[in-house]
């Protein structure tokens, strides 16, 4: 398991590297036409901005904008903008249906992320026994739950909103029952904070395991983040790190993605603790965007 380490390392410093760099892709729509002098464009900052003008000129590095309210000109760099087109059109991520990937949801496996869940649902199934669902509510909210055969179900719950466009905020709660025990039962309440874009960012959670039926709670810290290579292939990294007075755990996983239009191919290692060293355990997951 002590190989997992560099790996996990050469990750984050990757991810901590891109930060001062990454921006996210700008989103052209295919209505733009700069030729039809009577269409009005909107143009979407990072910073969050909406202005509405006229765009006179663009390149693949960089446009020139006409201020409607003021007939200023100004020149925008395309990495400093998320959308541009006609004013009456509505930027959405669309979910490709021509084989092209697109992201499907960058929670971690051991925490949420400060990302605004989208609008659609997620299916994932891994190894067969495990089997979730998540649902955006809104803009900022999202639940969920699952089954991991035979014994085991979860809920969860989360609510994310952006801060900055490269910082992220969120609290977010998974609630475990077994099904054959009904006094048992594990909540996981924390806080997130996510620096970065859904391509590339780090992960910090922070917050508490309670055990109601023996009247317990124990800290829990995670420590993650992922990376895109490219539009089909992507790393995910993660540390959890549980805590009481007679015992703690460090539990590291690694994960590789595969992407293709909607769908989302994981091969996954976590590790549980056993006599002072750690088990890896290989995981498969298939999820879906619908």
């Amino acid at each position: 398991m002590k190989l997992l380490f560099p790996y996990l390392l050469i990750a984050l410093c990757s991810l901590t590297s891109s930060l001062g760099v990454l921006k996210a892709q700008t989103i052209i729509s295919a209505s733009l036409n700069l030729e039809d002098t009577s269409q009005l464009h909107v143009i979407h900052t990072q910073r969050g901005d909406k202005l509405l003008g006229r765009v006179t000129s663009l390149s693949n590095q960089q446009l020139t904008f006409i201020l409607g309210s003021t007939q200023q000109v100004i020149p925008f760099s395309l990495a400093e903008l998320t959308f541009i087109g006609p004013a009456d059109e509505t930027p959405q991520r669309r979910i490709p249906t021509d084989g092209q990937p697109v992201l499907t949801g960058e929670d971690l496996f051991y925490s949420a992320t400060g990302f605004n869940p989208e609008k659609t649902g997620i299916y994932r199934n891994t190894m067969l026994f495990l089997n979730t669902i998540d649902f955006a509510l809104g803009k900022y909210a999202s639940v969920g739950g699952g089954i991991i055969l035979p014994v085991l179900i979860n809920i969860k719950a989360k609510i994310s909103f952006p801060v900055k466009p490269f910082l992220h905020l969120g609290v977010a709660t998974t609630n475990y029952f077994v099904l054959i025990d009904n006094n048992t039962r594990i909540s996981h309440v924390y806080g997130v904070m996510t620096l970065g874009e859904r391509e590339r960012f780090i992960n910090v959670g922070l917050g508490y395991l309670f055990d109601p039926a023996n009247n317990n709670r124990f800290p829990a810290l995670s420590l993650g983040g992922s990376y895109t290579f490219n539009a089909r292939n992507r790393l995910y990294a993660e540390l959890g790190y549980y805590y009481d007075r007679f015992d703690s755990f460090v539990l590291p996983s690694l994960h590789y993605s595969l992407l293709r239009g909607r769908n989302k191919f994981d091969l996954s290692a976590i590790s549980v603790p056993a006599g002072g060293s750690f088990i890896p355990i290989p995981l498969v997951s298939y999820y879906r965007v619908f």
